[in-house]
């Protein structure tokens, strides 16, 4: 699962602990690569899956000092399938036939984030620039369905806990004493999944 995101977030600006909720847009990247194989030897490869522009929301409470952030953040990434592509072979590996498919069915991911954050402070007033690096698990789902003309076609329904990463970059406004807005952009991948 990849996850890149803009954010918007309110937090406590000062020194110590922190809150902070967000939500904003989701890109999932082709996370299916299928191969199945019949009993004459011909396989059916689904591949470059795509999806819709989904959904992300996140909650994380940390604690701040000096310019180094720690927090431990939930998050909930979902985004709808769109369509794959499937190519069948003969027994040789000779291609007999390429296709593209509308697809339904989701792929989400539920994470749990120990994220590390250092604010470039006094860049300009009201204004921090941010990295993070952020490393836990993610709970992902992932269903899909190929719609052929023979009628629908489930390939994928899977459910796993896999080791999650992700790398951050943003930029933070305060907008009152002990409030500011975040905007950010979150580049999520996870283990891949059986």
């Amino acid at each position: 699962l990849v996850a890149p995101m803009a954010a918007h977030a309110y937090e406590d600006t000062h020194e110590g602990w922190y809150a902070n909720i967000s939500g904003g847009i989701a890109k999932v990247d082709n996370n299916i690569d299928l191969l199945l194989k019949n009993d004459t030897g011909q396989t059916l490869q689904i591949h470059d899956s795509k999806y819709k522009t989904g959904h992300r929301v996140s909650g994380a409470v940390g604690y701040k000092t000096g310019p180094f952030r720690v927090e431990g953040e939930i998050s909930r990434i979902s985004a709808k399938a769109k369509e794959a592509s499937a190519t069948l072979r003969d027994s040789e590996n000779n291609v007999i036939e390429v296709g593209k498919f509308s697809a339904d069915g989701k792929n989400s991911a539920t994470a749990f984030m120990a994220n590390v954050y250092y604010d470039f402070d006094n860049v300009a007033e009201g204004i921090t620039p941010y990295v993070g690096v952020g490393l836990g698990a993610a709970r992902v789902q992932s269903n899909l369905t190929i719609n052929d003309k023979e009628g629908p076609l489930r390939l994928v329904d899977t459910k796993d806990t896999k080791l999650a990463g992700q790398a951050i970059a943003g930029v933070r406004f305060d907008v009152a004493e002990n409030i500011a807005l975040n905007a950010d952009y979150r580049y999520m991948r996870t283990a891949k999944t059986d």
